[in-house]
């Protein structure tokens, strides 16, 4: 399975991520799977990306999309904690793989709308949605609940 946590940029995507890897990691024994956080904002250093054109995040997708895709294949529980704007893209991942696709929202203000994608397509299917202007340990939850379903099915 690959968890897919999208939504604008300040929506809580890392923060939600790396609580989702830290319980994944304290709990291995239980579900027999290593987690792999593959962060948007580190795929643009790593890969000198910082062109935000459709055509850059287009390419920076597709590459983080094809190292999860990988990941899966050898094992492990990749978690994409990236902005996905683009719908086909995030629907093609759904029909080569099993994902879990989380769309994140919040109405609280974070400094980050500056960076919004004004085209963001949000998701139509086959998605769970986490409204992160709740409290951190009840999103938490969510989440994590969320993905002990799916790998215990």
């Amino acid at each position: 399975m690959i968890v897919h946590i999208i939504g604008q940029p300040g929506s809580g995507k890392t923060t939600l991520s790396r609580e989702l890897e830290t319980f994944i990691e304290s709990t291995r024994g239980v579900f027999g799977v290593e987690p792999i956080l593959i962060d948007g904002d580190e795929m643009r250093r790593i890969f000198h990306n910082q062109d935000y054109s459709e055509t850059g995040r287009r390419k920076n997708l597709s590459t983080a999309y094809g190292i999860a895709k990988f990941l899966n294949a050898k094992g492990k529980l990749p978690i994409l904690a990236m902005v996905s704007p683009f719908l086909d893209l995030r629907e093609e991942l759904k029909t080569e793989c099993d994902v879990l696709e989380v769309f994140l929202k919040t109405s609280e203000t974070r400094g980050r709308e500056g960076f919004f994608v004004k085209d963001y397509e949000l998701p139509e299917s086959n998605f769970i949605e986490i409204d992160t202007s709740k409290p951190l340990k009840d999103c938490a939850s969510l989440l994590i609940d969320a993905v002990i379903t799916r790998l215990t099915q």
